[in-house]
C-alpha cells in the first residue's frame, strides 16, 4: 500500500562485506550520487535510512509527494569495488489533499517536570508530525481563542533530527511552589486543527537548602595528612532534597569537585 503524508519511514539495506553506500533520486556513478545512505560515510555491512515522506531527511534528502518513485542505491567496499547493478527502492505516497490535523509528539521538558526556583519564564520546545503552528493557554479553549503563540518551522524541509518539527516560545507566568497547568493545540497549513487540548504542566520548586553539614570544628590527627569525610544533608529544593553536592579547597585546582557519594 501507498504511504500517508508526513508518515516516519526507516529502511535498510544489508552488504556482504562493509562497504559506504549512497542513496539519490538518480542512477548515475557513485561519485555523482548526493547522498550518503543514512548520512553516514561509514564502511558497514548495516546501512539504515529514515525519512519522513514528503518532506525528507535529516541530512538534507528532499522527497516527492502524490505518486511513486524510486530511490537508486550504490555501494563500495575499501578497495573502491562498486556493484555496477544499481539497487532500486521504490515508494509511493497517497494522493490526495491533507485531511488530518498536526500531531505533537513530544516536548523538548516531559511533562511534569520541577522547574528551577524563581523562573517565572521557561523555554519550551513542542515537536509535531508535520509543519504547523501552535499555540498554548493556561485554560483548554479552541486554538482561534488561545492568547500566546509559538514560532514554528514553516517548510516541509526544516526536519530536526528527529524527522519532526519545531515550534519554540516561552511558557510564562510560572509560579513557584504549585503545580503549572498549560494547554497546547496547534494547526497545520491546510487548517486541520487539534481537536482535544495537548496538557503540559511545570512544576514549580522552592530553593534547595543545607540542613546540616559535619564535620564540624578543628580535626587533628597523628600523621601530616588526616582523612576526613564529608557530609552534607539537603532539604526541598525540586525533589525533596534530591541533589548533586561538590566542595572545594584552598588546595582543589580549577573546578569544585562532586562528593563520592550523592545524587540522593
Amino acid at each position: 500500500d501507498c504511504l500517508d503524508a508526513f508518515t516516519p519511514l526507516e529502511f535498510g539495506i544489508t552488504t556482504n562485506e562493509q562497504a559506504q553506500c549512497k542513496i539519490d533520486f538518480r542512477d548515475g556513478n557513485l561519485s555523482t550520487m548526493q547522498f550518503f545512505f543514512g548520512g553516514s560515510n561509514y564502511f558497514v555491512t548495516n546501512h539504515t535510512q529514515k525519512m519522513k515522506l514528503p518532506s525528507g531527511t535529516a541530512d538534507g534528502l528532499t522527497l516527492q509527494n502524490d505518486g511513486t518513485f524510486d530511490l537508486y542505491v550504490k555501494c563500495q567496499d575499501a578497495n573502491g569495488n562498486v556493484n555496477e547493478d544499481v539497487y532500486v527502492i521504490e515508494y509511493c505516497v497517497k494522493k490526495g489533499p491533507d485531511t488530518t490535523p498536526p500531531v505533537i509528539v513530544d516536548t523538548s521538558i516531559t511533562s511534569g517536570s520541577p522547574i528551577r526556583f524563581g523562573a517565572n519564564a521557561v523555554p519550551l520546545e513542542v515537536y509535531t508530525q508535520e509543519p504547523a503552528q501552535c499555540k498554548w493557554s493556561r485554560t483548554s479553549k479552541p486554538y482561534d481563542d488561545m492568547e500566546n503563540r509559538f514560532t514554528c518551522a514553516t517548510s516541509p524541509t526544516q526536519l530536526n533530527g528527529d524527522l519532526s518539527y519545531t515550534c519554540a516560545g516561552n511558557m510564562t507566568g510560572v509560579l513557584d511552589r504549585a503545580e503549572n497547568q498549560f494547554y497546547l493545540r496547534c494547526q497545520d497549513y491546510a487548517n486541520n486543527t487539534m481537536a482535544q487540548s495537548y496538557p503540559f504542566v511545570l512544576k514549580g520548586s522552592q530553593p534547595l537548602t543545607i540542613l546540616e553539614s559535619s564535620p564540624n570544628g578543628t580535626l587533628y590527627g597523628a600523621t601530616t595528612t588526616v582523612p576526613v569525610t564529608l557530609g552534607v544533608k539537603t532539604d526541598a529544593g525540586a525533589e525533596a532534597g534530591k541533589a548533586s553536592c561538590y566542595y572545594s579547597a584552598p588546595a582543589t585546582l580549577g573546578e569544585p569537585l562532586k562528593f563520592f557519594a550523592t545524587e540522593s
